[in-house]
């Protein structure tokens, strides 16, 4: 078995993947919520830091593009426009 990450060793791993493969469903699905928060707010601060003169709307819609696309982006955009 080849490790998949660079700082964990095949055994640490190999109990990672016990540990996982034993746990329920909730808790499964539980530690998949957990990771997507983190990403999402990891991903968020760094536009936030790249960008400190944009407003929190202006992020957001930085976050929609680089997420999901300028497409729905671009309808955020008008949404916020027509909702001012």
């Amino acid at each position: 078995m080849k490790s998949q990450s660079r700082d964990t060793s095949i055994e640490a791993e190999k109990v990672q993947l016990e540990l996982l493969r034993n746990s329920s469903m909730a808790k499964r699905l539980s530690l998949v919520r957990m990771l997507t928060n983190s990403t999402r707010n990891m991903a968020k601060d760094a536009i936030k830091k790249c960008n400190p003169e944009k407003s929190q709307k202006e992020l957001n819609l930085i976050f929609v593009e680089v997420t999901y696309g300028y497409e729905l982006a671009d309808k955020l955009r008008k949404y916020y426009h027509a909702n001012e």
